[in-house]
């Protein structure tokens, strides 16, 4: 858990060293920071027009994390007071029953096979509602959906398992039809701030939207700016990808070295079908971390990856320390 929590600070530390924050963006973001075990939470409901979601605050009755669990489950299927909202389980679907695993922090929930009426967007909107609703519950790290005991999978036949804060780009949704899902290779600095650190996404976005975009807002996701995006424009053409950057890329001081946070861009970018090499410019200007002239073009690094196993030692390490 430490190191998937390095990771995204790590995240923000990429983007404080790229110094691209702008107001620009409508994605939905979640911070660690809604996890208000004393503040209250906020209910995740649908829009009146089942386009977005919508918070309402709401205060649990209840203290022990089962009974919290089943308090919001509960009150996600009742009706609101709030005239333009809808509460995210709609009627004559039903939660059969649920599982929490503490020691791993994976809340299982299990509905009805009705669920199974609900496609494109509306589905992908419920079941955001539903997870980000559940993972304010400080112990729950991740939250899987069955359907009548059985794991809930796309369109395409995939299982979608169990899903955090980042498995959506609401943003990014589209219509009924044109919601898609994949699975992103993205590349994380480690904790010395050197190497980057391999993981894979599982993510839902409008296949309107070309697959680098989607690729960079989750690289850009950066929950403690107060909903700040990171501004860039995006093109692809010959298996080059073209990013271009706003002001002060790289200027910062983080503990972020300039290298790994050139190729955690260009490594997760290089992941998408047909992408070869990168060009980053910064206004108009090439990044150029090598001082090789104004036609650079990064091409993957291998040698900046730590190893799987390395990383698996890495983990064991910092799970011992808890």
């Amino acid at each position: 858990m430490i190191r998937n929590k390095y990771r995204a600070g790590a995240l923000l530390a990429i983007f404080l060293l790229l110094g691209i924050f702008s107001g620009c963006g409508k994605l939905s973001s979640f911070s660690d920071d809604s996890k208000k075990e004393d503040a209250g939470f906020v209910i995740y409901d649908l829009n009146g027009d089942k386009t977005a979601l919508a918070e309402e605050a709401y205060t649990p009755s209840e203290i022990d994390t089962n009974e919290k669990i089943s308090d919001l489950l509960i009150e996600m299927q009742k009706s609101t007071d709030e005239s333009d909202m809808i509460r995210p389980i709609p009627d004559g679907i039903t939660v059969q029953d649920y599982v929490f695993n503490a020691g791993t922090g994976r809340l299982t929930v299990s509905f009805n096979r009705s669920y199974l009426n609900l496609s494109g967007t509306q589905e992908t909107l419920v079941r955001a509602a539903i997870v980000k609703t559940l993972l304010q519950i400080e112990e729950v790290e991740s939250v899987e959906f069955l359907v009548d005991h059985t794991a809930l999978v796309t369109p395409g036949g995939s299982t979608i398992g169990p899903m955090t804060e980042d498995s959506f780009v609401l943003g990014m949704i589209g219509d009924e039809t044109s919601t898609q899902f994949a699975t992103l290779t993205l590349y994380y600095p480690d904790a010395s701030g050197e190497k980057l650190v391999k993981e894979e996404k599982k993510v839902s976005y409008d296949s309107n939207v070309p697959i680098g975009r989607v690729v960079m807002e989750y690289l850009q996701k950066t929950p403690t700016t107060g909903g700040a995006k990171p501004a860039y424009s995006l093109s692809i053409a010959d298996g080059i990808c073209y990013v271009n950057l706003s002001s002060n890329f790289l200027s910062a001081n983080t503990d972020v070295t300039r290298e790994a946070a050139v190729y955690a861009i260009v490594n997760s970018l290089t992941e998408v079908p047909g992408v070869n090499k990168v060009l980053l410019s910064m206004d108009g200007k090439i990044i150029n971390l090598n001082n090789q002239g104004d036609s650079i073009l990064y091409v993957r690094n291998e040698a900046i990856v730590v190893p799987d196993s390395d990383e698996a030692d890495a983990d064991k390490t910092e799970e011992s320390v808890n």
